[in-house]
């Protein structure tokens, strides 16, 4: 033990006052307590303050009716027990009071930041929200954000309640004796510092296991959840993933406990402190008593005061440690609800009636904290009307392109243009109203088929029979057309479906939006070949008139579009019909040759085409 206490420091000058500055977490934090609810929040801080002067008043009446009592006076005496008593029962009735008021400004404050949370990752960019920092942040705030803020509301009320204590009780002590204040401060303000170290300590060790705590989750994500249990089954990975787990927890644990130790031996050793402090002040008051400078009843009333003033100056250097130990993640808290959205400059924003056309010139791009490019000098003009597709290798940026497409992360203004206006100065909300997508890692929604379909248009969620007809357009006749069925495992009476299923559900919801511009990321990944063309012919029926982009590494899914975008390592090698490819892309044609068996030499490619097309 001896030789693990070296790890502990106590703090320098500098570090108190840094420390102390903490404190400044608590107007910011009563701003945010006035918008949850304003005037239940000054209702409990007039009934903490009345709750914290009560007691004093209380103590006073009681020496008063000792010594009262001490006189034979029955009249008098019974007249200040029924204030005594008034005084406990209304005590008591400003407490119950007091917890109800807390309790519900709890549940209000909990929904409030919550919302607010999630209002922030709803608003934040792709770009923003996949920064490793950003999730580490998010872990962590939001795994302790049901008890932090609450904390530090409370130890505010705490404090109110204490200060008003100590002001109401500190001037019976002043009058008998001005040297005993020294008795009460000392052994409390020795006894912050040391918490203060502990605190700053322990938000320390919390802050550095933010992305263990992550892993934990994970793997016990992996071991509890439907889409990992087969494969963790058959792989026999059970016993690997606890392992990790526990272990990540045992670090943990052991470094949490340390700190605890750490805690209780100061708190052991300054509660001893406290007594002996308490102890020289009770002689101090027998003395008194005996030299009959005190009354019994003012003995009484001072010792009880003297340990009231104890307990609220200890309970202020609990709160400080508190506040300081919540405040770093109070801190944290409002400057990521508050921190502004990354923008691209100071725009004016424009909100579109249409697609007409995009335009992409001269684009290359890097995913943020690398210096890969995963996409090179893009040039490419897509007109209404037009099926697009992107074919290439996994890899080749084809979905990466698509995610910049939709805004998702900030290129140049000049780069990607839609009806001529930089994709940086278009409203993305009235952007998205205009598209229908299908993405790559869609969605498997745990709710009932109403929500999974009606998500698409969510404007449009009680238009049953829309709902019904994308199901139709998508294929999804596998389960009974009743629209409260809940799909998944997670919750009651739901139906588990198979990948293609889902996938069908997810193109259902892509098409339940009456969009203009419409975009499939490896529609036919998980479909049967019957399901994969009637999928293709309601995708080129809802793109007519509109804009149509589908992406896939297979031949066979881009041949009948208008034009092919073929991209190799992010750059565009060819594009054309497949035709044009065919003749003038030897390595497309490569591509051709091997999916369908065919071999290179074979000069019957143009017939193995038109079958696979009639197909």
């Amino acid at each position: 033990m001896v030789r693990k206490m070296k790890k502990f420091k106590t703090l320098s000058i500098s570090e108190i006052k840094e420390m102390l500055s903490s404190m400044k977490v608590i107007p910011k934090s009563i701003k945010i307590f006035f918008q949850v609810k304003k005037s239940i929040f000054i209702f409990i801080i007039i009934i903490n303050i009345i709750a914290g002067i009560l007691p004093v008043i209380s103590v006073n009446v009681l020496g008063t009716l000792i010594n009262v009592i001490s006189t034979t006076n029955l009249d008098m005496s019974l007249k200040i027990l029924a204030i005594y008593i008034g005084i406990s029962f209304l005590l008591n009735i400003v407490l119950s009071i007091k917890n109800f008021l807390t309790t519900k400004f709890q549940y209000l404050l909990d929904y409030e930041l919550v919302n607010k949370l999630m209002n922030k990752c709803a608003n934040m960019s792709l770009e923003e929200f996949e920064n490793p920092d950003v999730q580490d942040q998010l872990k962590h705030i939001q795994s302790q954000i049901g008890y932090r803020p609450y904390s530090i509301f409370t130890a505010i009320l705490t404090l109110i309640t204490s200060i008003t204590t100590i002001l109401s009780s500190i001037f019976s002590i002043i009058i008998w004796q001005p040297s005993a204040i020294l008795f009460i401060i000392t052994p409390s303000l020795a006894f912050s510092i040391f918490y203060l170290s502990i605190s700053k300590r322990e938000f320390q060790t919390e802050e550095n296991n933010a992305k263990k705590s992550r892993n934990i989750w994970y793997y016990e994500f992996l071991l509890t959840k439907d889409q990992s249990f087969k494969e963790v089954k058959i792989l026999n990975l059970a016993k690997h993933l606890i392992k990790r787990n526990n272990d990540l927890k045992k670090t943990i644990i052991k470094e949490n406990l340390y700190n605890t130790k750490v805690r209780l031996i100061i708190s052991i050793v300054f509660d001893f402190i406290d007594q002996i402090c308490m102890m020289a002040l009770m002689i101090l008051i027998i003395l008194s008593v005996n030299a009959g400078k005190l009354l019994i009843g003012g003995a009484v009333s001072l010792l009880r005061i003297i340990n009231m003033v104890f307990d609220s100056f200890n309970s202020i250097m609990n709160i400080i440690y508190s506040i300081n130990q919540n405040s770093l993640y109070m801190y944290k808290l409002i400057n990521f609800i508050h921190e502004p959205k990354i923008k691209h400059g100071d725009k004016k924003i424009y909100r579109l009636e249409e697609i007409n056309n995009i335009e992409i010139n001269d684009l290359s791009f890097c995913y943020p904290g690398t210096n890969k490019k995963v996409l090179k000098n893009i040039n490419l003009k897509i007109n209404k009307g037009e099926k697009i597709a992107f074919f290439g290798r996994n890899g080749s940026g084809k979905s990466t392109l698509i995610k910049l497409l939709l805004g998702y992360y900030l290129v140049d203004d000049s780069m990607i243009k839609i009806n001529g206006i930089s994709l940086n100065d278009i409203n993305t909300d009235n952007l998205y109203k205009l598209i229908g997508i299908l993405f790559q890692d869609y969605c498997k929604y745990e709710l009932t088929l109403k929500d999974n379909v009606g998500f698409g248009n969510i404007d449009e969620i009680d238009n049953e029979p829309q709902i019904l007809e994308s199901l139709e357009k998508a294929a999804v006749d596998f389960i009974p057309p009743n629209l409260e069925q809940q799909l998944g495992k997670w919750f009651s009476d739901g139906i588990q479906l198979s990948g293609g299923q889902w996938q069908r559900v997810a193109l259902a919801r892509c098409f339940f939006k009456k969009a203009q511009l419409y975009i499939l990321d490896e529609p036919n990944a998980a479909l049967d070949k019957m399901g994969e063309k009637k999928i293709m012919n309601t995708f080129f029926e809802l793109t007519k008139n509109n804009i149509g982009i589908f992406v896939s590494h297979k031949i066979a899914h881009v041949m009948l579009a208008d034009k092919i975008i073929y991209l190799d390592e992010g750059r565009i090698v060819a594009e054309g019909t497949h035709e044009q490819l065919l003749k003038t892309c030897p390595s497309y044609k490569e591509i051709y040759d091997l999916e369908f068996n065919i071999p290179i030499n074979s000069k019957d490619v143009d017939d193995e085409f038109i079958k696979q097309k009639e197909a």
